[in-house]
């Protein structure tokens, strides 16, 4: 896969961040016993000074250079949930599940990606939880104009609230492309995936 002039399926998972491509995953990766502000951290690595030197012979920047990295994670997590917000330092495990789903998306988003990769980020959830998440997402849409987003999902609610265009892919062929309702109307597609009447 070519994005922006690099070979991705070439790279490394390390070289492809530093590209600016981040992803979520459809089971939860935040490490719950972390706070959620160090879960965020963990996907702003590459901008935090980690080397050994620096973590056995300068402990005691750790303190401040925590507080310097703390507006930003802030900032982020705000644009989701106020109530999140107040929460940043809890425990990751102690959220509810849409806040919790809130802090995965927030995480891949904390090194300002340029494309970001959902993969079925409605699994397991109920409507209303679904339905924030697409709140979310359009969020994240208007406050990061610059990020392309690529999602997978089979919910074709969230598809058609969310999606600019689709492609619809069967058996690893594309059979489809286009806008949502034109890709819904499609007969190939309806055969596929929606059922035919």
């Amino acid at each position: 896969m070519d994005y922006q002039g690099h070979d991705l399926a070439r790279m490394s998972a390390q070289e492809i961040y530093r590209a600016g491509v981040t992803r979520t995953f459809q089971r939860s990766r935040l490490c719950l016993p972390l706070s959620i502000f160090d879960n965020l951290m963990i996907g702003n690595h590459r901008r935090l000074n980690h080397g050994l030197w620096f973590n056995l012979m300068r402990r005691g920047e750790f303190r401040p250079s925590s507080r310097r990295n703390t507006p930003k994670p802030l900032a982020l997590v705000r644009t989701f949930s106020k109530s999140l917000a107040a929460r940043l330092f809890e425990a990751a495990g102690s959220v509810n599940m849409i806040d919790g789903a809130a802090s995965r998306s927030a995480a891949p988003l904390i090194s300002q990606p340029t494309l970001l990769l959902l993969d079925e980020p409605s699994a397991g959830m109920t409507h209303e939880e679904t339905r924030e998440l697409m709140d979310d997402i359009l969020i994240v849409r208007e406050h990061m104009p610059g990020l392309a987003i690529i999602i997978i999902e089979h919910e074709m609610n969230v598809i058609e609230r969310i999606t600019e265009r689709c492609i619809v892919l069967n058996y690893g062929q594309k059979i489809c492309e286009g806008p949502y309702a034109a890709v819904a109307a499609d007969p190939q597609v309806q055969e596929a995936y929606l059922g035919t009447a």
